[in-house]
Order: C-alpha cells, then sequence, then structure tokens
C-alpha cells in the first residue's frame, strides 16, 4: 500500500513539474557575400578571401556560428535590407545606405583609383581627359555616384571586376575605377601586369564594413565589436590582411 501512495505521488508531483528542455542551439548568422576577390571567393586557392576569413575568426572568438553564401551583389543587398538575422560583406558606408543597415565594424582601409592600359599613351592622359571617356565601375558600387558628381559622362556599371579587366583589355573599355589591390588582382589575372598599366594616384579612401539586417541589436554588435578588438590586439588582424596582400 504504502509503495502504491509513494508511486501516485511521485506520478502527480512529475505531472505537476515544468518541463525543463535543452535550448537549442543559436541560430547561425547568415552571411551574404559576392565574388570579390581577394576580399571574398568561394572557390580557388586564394578561398575563402581575406574579409571572410576574418568574419569568422571573429565569429569563433565570440562563439557564434555564420553560414556564407554567394550572390549577385544587388540581390545581396535586397535581402539583407529586407530580412533578419543577416550579415553582408563588403559593404561601403555612404550616406543612402546609413539608414538601410546596421553597422558593426570595418573591415579593410581601401584606395579608389583609376587604371588605363600603359599603351594607349596613357602619359599624356590626366584625371581631367578622362571625363569625355568609357569608365568602368562595379555595379551597385558607390562608385557610380562619385564619377557622375565629377562630371564623368560615359559610365558604364559591369558585374564583375573580372569582366571589367577583360574589357579593358579588349579596348572596350578606356580606364577602370574601383578598389586598387581588387582590381590589380583582376587585372593580373587576365594577364594585364603593372608593366602594361597606368594607375592613377588615389581619387579618395573609405572603408569597407561588415554590415547587417535592421533587426541586430546593440548588445549583438558589441559582441563583434569586441571579438575584432581581440583580433587587433594580438595581431591575427595584421596575419590575416597581410596572407592576402592587403595590409598597408
Amino acid at each position: 500500500m504504502a509503495r502504491q501512495i509513494l508511486a501516485l505521488a511521485l506520478s502527480v508531483l512529475l505531472a505537476v513539474l515544468p518541463v525543463v528542455q535543452a535550448e537549442p542551439p543559436a541560430t547561425p548568422w547568415r552571411v551574404l557575400a559576392t565574388e570579390l576577390p581577394p576580399l571574398a571567393l568561394e572557390k580557388g586557392s586564394d578561398a575563402p578571401g581575406a574579409l571572410i576569413e576574418l568574419v569568422r575568426e571573429m565569429a569563433h572568438r565570440s562563439g557564434q556560428d555564420i553560414r556564407v553564401e554567394y550572390l549577385p551583389w544587388t540581390r545581396a543587398q535586397a535581402m539583407t535590407q529586407s530580412g533578419t538575422h543577416t550579415l553582408i560583406l563588403p559593404l561601403t558606408r555612404t550616406p543612402e545606405r546609413e539608414t538601410r543597415y546596421r553597422w558593426l565594424v570595418p573591415l579593410y582601409t581601401r584606395h579608389i583609383v583609376f587604371f588605363v592600359l600603359g599603351s594607349r599613351g596613357a602619359d599624356s592622359l590626366s584625371v581631367e581627359s578622362l571625363r569625355k571617356r568609357r569608365i568602368g565601375v562595379l555595379r551597385s558600387t558607390p562608385g557610380l555616384g562619385q564619377l557622375r558628381e565629377r562630371g564623368f559622362t560615359q559610365i558604364l556599371e559591369i558585374e564583375s571586376n573580372d569582366k571589367m579587366a577583360r574589357m579593358l583589355k579588349l579596348g572596350m573599355l578606356d580606364a577602370l575605377y574601383g578598389d586598387e589591390r581588387i582590381n590589380r588582382y583582376s587585372l593580373q589575372k587576365n594577364g594585364l601586369g603593372a608593366a602594361g598599366l597606368k594607375v592613377f594616384p588615389p581619387q579618395q579612401t573609405d572603408v569597407l564594413w561588415l554590415g547587417g539586417s535592421k533587426d541586430i541589436s546593440d548588445a549583438e554588435i558589441a559582441l563583434w565589436q569586441d571579438a575584432l578588438a581581440q583580433i587587433r590586439r594580438d595581431k591575427t588582424l595584421d596575419r590575416i590582411l597581410g596572407k592576402y596582400h592587403l595590409k598597408d
């Protein structure tokens, strides 16, 4: 009888106690990028690229998981603006974009330059003389607006740096405008080394950021900022950028 009473009491106790469940794993961050070697690339000997490697290291330091996806740049921006728990890189911070994203951490400082082929009377060319020439810029980047503000009229938006390099080589463009190191990488890949190019002095300098969807909280941003501070202190940041020849 005593055993029956004890069993009944135990069953009642178990019925009223709350069920304790293990917490589900945190949802991985969705990281959207576009092919932009040597900063981000899905395949090849230089994969994953400097900024993907950097973000992975920050995620590791802060105990977070990420899932990287490569998309066309215009689509990646649209999905970040309409999505949740989503990060995007590399993103230039401009007044037009300021309220469309959360801005987590700066990743990389770049120099914006013009490239022309050295075999086309490049020594006599000036920035002023390029205003009426065919200039290639990467699609959905601030370069288009920058050139328009300066009076350039024949601007072609191209979907990739690799295609811009081929178009310059074939004479379909008179100049490229964009990140010095990224374009050097693409030009060299297409057989255009330093000896065959004229590079104008930097026209401006800006910073590429890790951006994110609007739902990201200040506390979440602080995790990424703390992780970046760690890898700056222990020189991991310098090591990663140096590995891809991106360190000044």
